[in-house]
């Protein structure tokens, strides 16, 4: 302990030890009622008139002050939530001589607040093998550290950012996103309403050109070509057989391009392929590729 003596009585005043000030921190339900009780050991100086609270939010600065008369305890109220606050209690006579002040204590109200809820999720581009979302910034009062996305209802990845990009998806299916946000002390906002998106369909095309007179069908349906070329689209792996059929008075020669012999044309459909059917002018007519397998090149 350390003593001011006054200036005009040679008073010693007692300096107030915060060593164990703070005796309970209480917080409303609601989180916005946050108050710190202080309280000190008494003053034994026989001139002692009161004592000043000094309050403030950096050490050793203390913009708000409380004369609390001859009181040794006072709460504080309306505290912000995840705020460190910082005290000193000093004591004065009737002179208005003070004393030096009390060590500082400080303590922090718990951080009890969460984020808002993240808005306007939406998607800015889409592909056959990856969706990129981007939303509204959540607010806090501590400030948010970053977001968690789930998928279909599992966290896939967590971002500092509010853009995100989900490369592990399928060409044509729908999936389901939601955003929630999280601030520095752990507190996460609810799960944004939810956004339904489907990735784009890759497809490959099958290109089936004729020469002579004759018709080209597959299985499955996409190919039908009477005529001298068509085309079909399928996804990516399809397998597609095709089968030839000359004309009247035609015969089926056989296959070029992606397929050779004269059997039927099975293709696996890898990346865009053609493939083209061979008649010639003969005096036998009906179906090519009765059997067997054609062979790809």
């Amino acid at each position: 302990m350390a003593y001011l003596t006054s200036p005009r009585h040679s008073t010693k005043i007692y300096i107030i030890s915060l060593a164990l000030l703070f005796i309970e921190i209480f917080a409303s339900p609601a989180h916005s009622n946050s108050s710190i009780q202080l309280t000190w050991e008494a003053s034994p100086d026989p001139d002692l008139m009161g004592y000043h609270v000094y309050m403030g939010t950096s050490p050793g600065s203390y913009p708000t002050i409380q004369d609390v008369g001859l009181s040794q305890s006072f709460i504080f109220q309306n505290l912000a939530d995840g705020q460190a606050y910082y005290f000193s209690v000093t004591a004065y006579d009737y002179m208005k001589n003070e004393s030096s002040p009390s060590e500082e204590a400080t303590v922090t109200i718990p951080d009890s607040t969460s984020p808002t809820l993240p808005q306007n999720v939406t998607f800015a581009s889409v592909s056959n093998s990856g969706i990129a979302l981007q939303w509204t910034a959540s607010t806090d009062n501590v400030g948010v550290i970053g977001y968690e996305v789930a998928r279909d209802h599992v966290v896939i990845g967590q971002t500092p950012t509010t853009a995100f990009v989900d490369g592990a998806t399928s060409p044509g299916l729908t999936y389901s996103y939601t955003v929630q946000a999280k601030d520095a002390n752990g507190n996460v906002s609810g799960w944004s309403n939810p956004i339904q998106v489907t990735t784009t369909q890759s497809l490959t095309q099958l290109n089936v050109s004729t020469s002579g007179n004759g018709s080209i069908i597959s299985s499955p349906n996409g190919i039908n070509c009477p005529k001298q070329s068509c085309t079909g689209t399928y996804p990516p792996g399809t397998v597609v057989t095709l089968t030839a059929s000359p004309g009247k008075g035609w015969t089926f020669d056989g296959w070029s391009g992606s397929c050779t012999g004269t059997d039927l044309c099975r293709i696996a459909l890898t990346n865009n392929m053609a493939v083209n059917a061979n008649f010639s002018k003969g005096s036998t007519s009906g179906s090519g590729g009765s059997g067997g397998k054609g062979r790809n090149k």
